[in-house]
Order: structure tokens, then C-alpha cells, then sequence
């Protein structure tokens, strides 16, 4: 039980390695760059669809595979 209170304290300052993609989260682990893709593109974050979603559901081949829930002019 306490290490679940600081266990967002405790993973701050980890990098994961890809792999397989399975097992990384896209929006909340740090894989790209120094900070969480949530907090990097937090707009973007707030309209996806995927949350919760891993790097391998995320990422097809050279495709990115979110939605969102409004517009994004493109």
C-alpha cells in the first residue's frame, strides 16, 4: 500500500525501451524524448480517443492509429 502512494514519484525519472510495444503506454511512459507525451502535448492528450493505449496500438507500421474526439483542421 505505500508503495503504491509513491510509486508516480518513484517512476518519474524512468525511460523505457520500446521492444515490442506491448508493454509501454503511449500518452503516460516515458519512451520519447525526457517527459511523458502527455505532458509534452497535453491538447492533444485531452481530445484523444486512446488514453490508455500501448505504443504498439498506437503505432502501425509508419501509421499513427488515434482518433479524437473533435477536429484537428488537417
Amino acid at each position: 500500500k505505500g508503495l503504491h502512494a509513491i510509486k508516480d514519484s518513484c517512476i518519474r525519472g524512468l525511460k523505457y525501451e520500446i521492444h515490442n510495444g506491448k508493454k509501454v503506454r503511449f500518452w503516460l511512459d516515458v519512451w520519447f524524448e525526457e517527459c511523458p507525451l502527455k505532458i509534452r502535448c497535453p491538447n492533444l492528450f485531452e481530445i484523444c480517443n486512446q488514453k490508455d493505449c500501448s505504443v504498439a496500438e498506437c503505432i502501425e507500421g509508419e501509421y499513427l492509429m488515434l482518433t479524437f474526439n473533435r477536429s484537428l483542421g488537417w
